[in-house]
């Protein structure tokens, strides 16, 4: 019986380092998986430092798009202040022109007026000069 036991303890010792056999390969694998999760690891921590180095150099872009924008927009308006001058401008000089168009027209229908009666007195005088030398050709003749 003692060598039945010692066959048994012998089997069970056997079946313990083919167990033991197994998991010194688990473990193996698992450190060979825990050197790749730490080169894993170092990818990430080095792809994290590269994408904080373009999120800064995004924030250094974006401020300067604002400056930019800001400026834009400042001219904007002085183009805007520019405009409406010279709206307000071309305003006024429409009504000076309205303006100078009325006097132009009042002093044409002035001078024709003048013109009007200048011929009326012309032919006044006229009839009068004629009048006169009928008189003066029939003294003449008297």
């Amino acid at each position: 019986m003692s060598e039945q036991i010692l066959h048994q303890i012998l089997n069970e010792i056997k079946g313990l380092n083919a167990r033991f056999g197994t998991v010194e390969g688990d473990v193996s694998s698992l450190k060979m998986d825990m050197g790749q999760l730490k080169a894993d690891v170092a990818d990430l921590k080095s792809d994290v430092a590269v994408l904080k180095t373009d999120v800064a150099d995004l924030k250094t872009d974006v401020g300067n798009l604002q400056v930019g924008q800001a400026e834009l927009l400042q001219l904007i308006t002085a183009l805007k202040y520019g405009q409406e001058m010279t709206h307000t401008k071309l305003d006024v000089l429409t009504l000076d022109v309205r303006r100078l168009e009325g006097h132009f027209i009042r002093l044409q229908n002035n001078r024709e007026k003048e013109s009007t009666r200048l011929r009326g007195d012309i032919r006044l005088l006229n009839h009068r000069i004629a009048d006169v030398e009928l008189e003066v050709e029939r003294l003449k003749n008297r």
